[in-house]
């Protein structure tokens, strides 16, 4: 997780001549990040900042030239001049002075967003009728201030969401924050028995988190922020009991949930790394799996019936090996509300609205993109109608029909290219 936030802060450098603007910027960043707590970031002192980092992966040169970064051990990597992020087009302010100030594209009133805003799409598709992204911003702003009180506490639920804490009001109605704190984790319209957790995490690149509610035990899929509001609401729909980790991105301080629910926590072996060694449970091999009262493999294959292809399972879950993002993806199928989890391995595209459309972060694959298209045909034995990704926006459709569509067309888009 340390290592995104230096993947991050190499994002928002860009150029070398905004070197000293990003590294403010970055700082802000990091203002509720406990390892950088107290700690000055500026172009004079970033380096040793950074040296925090437990990655032996940079050198002064590769900061300053902006030409290449390596990552050591499993994680290792490599960025041509000017990498991008999963969270992409930060802009940096004009002076320090004005990165928490009101973006100049707000339009006047209580809600606004500042200079800090990674556009990570967070409040753009929880509020839309207050956020957008204005191309030559390349950032969130408010382009309609809330209308009643239902638009206020969802907008506010987005600012508490909002990763970076980039979004404020001027004058806060404590009795709506107070409402939006109680709302999250919020219901998800169509998709019984599942809510969408919010305060999204920097720590996960804003990634979205989703509790999952069983009578067997509650499964928390992925990592929101940790935060004391978050924990309560969760303790009382029943705590966790399982906490399902997609993949190695977005893991952000699972251990904090983890100690305070006494969950399980789920990964794949291929995953694993420095941050995630004390998992109780490294899946091997490639599955299914399912949960239930324990952790075991599916028995039996998959099976056709009616034309629909059904997992022969006892249980309401089922995990799915989908490498190709990563080396070890996992996604995770909640078969009473027909929805599969997808971490970074399939979602509707980001910043826009077309929930009945299917795509890959192809620019984000830090593995094989052919595995990943692979992975995708994979799901089509699963009998889903929504897609809950953990970047990129939710996917839902009317019937078996239209996600086979889906799914064809994205492979369609690739046919020959792989």
């Amino acid at each position: 997780n340390q290592t995104k936030l230096l993947l991050l802060f190499i994002q928002l450098k860009v150029q070398r001549r905004d070197y000293n603007q990003s590294c403010f910027q970055f700082s802000s960043v990091l203002t509720n990040t406990p390892m950088f707590s107290g700690k000055k970031l500026c172009a004079g002192s970033s380096l040793q900042v950074l040296s925090n980092l437990p990655v032996n992966a940079c050198t002064k040169g590769n900061l300053t030239g902006g030409r290449k970064l390596e990552w050591s051990g499993k994680r290792s990597r490599k960025f041509a001049a000017q990498p991008q992020a999963a969270l992409q087009g930060a802009t940096a302010p004009r002076s320090a002075v004005n990165a928490r100030s009101p973006h100049k594209l707000n339009v006047p009133g209580d809600l606004y967003v500042d200079h800090t805003c990674i556009d990570c799409d967070t409040c753009r598709w929880m509020a839309p009728f207050s956020f957008s992204r204005p191309e030559v911003a390349g950032q969130s702003v408010v382009f309609a201030q809330p209308k009643g009180a239902k638009q206020k506490v969802r907008a506010v639920e987005a600012l508490h969401s909002c990763p970076t804490n980039s979004i404020h009001l001027v004058t806060p109605d404590p009795q709506i924050m107070a409402q939006a704190q109680q709302n999250l984790p919020s219901p998800i319209p169509g998709v019984p028995g599942v809510l969408h957790c919010g305060w999204h995490d920097v720590r996960a690149i804003a990634a979205a988190s989703y509790l999952v509610l069983r009578p067997e035990g509650n499964i928390l899929v992925d990592v929101p922020r940790f935060n004391p509001i978050l924990q309560e609401r969760i303790k009382e729909l029943g705590g966790v009991r399982w906490m399902f980790l997609t993949h190695q991105d977005d893991v952000g301080n699972h251990r904090a949930w983890a100690r305070n629910f006494n969950a399980v926590r789920i990964i794949h072996k291929n995953e694993v790394t420095q941050d995630t060694s004390d998992v109780e449970i490294k899946l091997e091999g490639e599955g299914p799996w399912q949960i239930d009262n324990e952790l075991r493999p599916v028995e039996g294959s998959l099976v056709d019936r009616g034309g629909q292809h059904q997992p022969r399972s006892s249980s309401d879950c089922q995990i799915v090996f989908t490498p190709g993002h990563t080396a070890g993806h996992l996604c995770l199928y909640h078969q009473p509300s027909r929805t599969i989890f997808t971490g970074d391995h399939l979602s509707s595209p980001p910043n826009v609205m077309e929930p009945h459309r299917l795509y890959v972060f192809e620019k984000y694959n830090w593995f094989s993109l052919g595995l990943q298209l692979q992975s995708v045909q994979k799901l089509l034995d699963l009998d889903f109608l929504h897609v809950l990704p953990g970047h990129g926006r939710m996917a839902s459709f009317n019937s078996p029909m239209h996600r086979l569509q889906a799914v064809s067309n994205l492979l369609a888009e690739y046919e020959g290219r792989l």
